[in-house]
């Protein structure tokens, strides 16, 4: 599966990072951690997704919700 991260950068110069498609587990916290060190700034506001508490990747959320 193909890795996808969304920069959104605002007009005030502000951005937000998404971690959208190929991770999981805490990969998506070290990817994005290179571009913040790159881009500069403090990480504000941090949210988990699912897949973060997935390390293998197997979707295992999804097969206990019944998807």
């Amino acid at each position: 599966m193909a890795k996808r991260i969304e920069i959104t950068v605002g007009a005030d110069g502000n951005y937000s990072i998404d971690a959208m498609e190929g991770f999981g587990g805490q990969s998506c916290e070290q990817k994005t951690a290179n571009i913040i060190s790159i881009l500069g700034g403090v990480e504000q506001d941090k949210k988990y997704k699912p897949e973060y508490f997935d390390p293998d990747g197997d979707n295992l959320n999804e097969l206990w919700n019944g998807r």
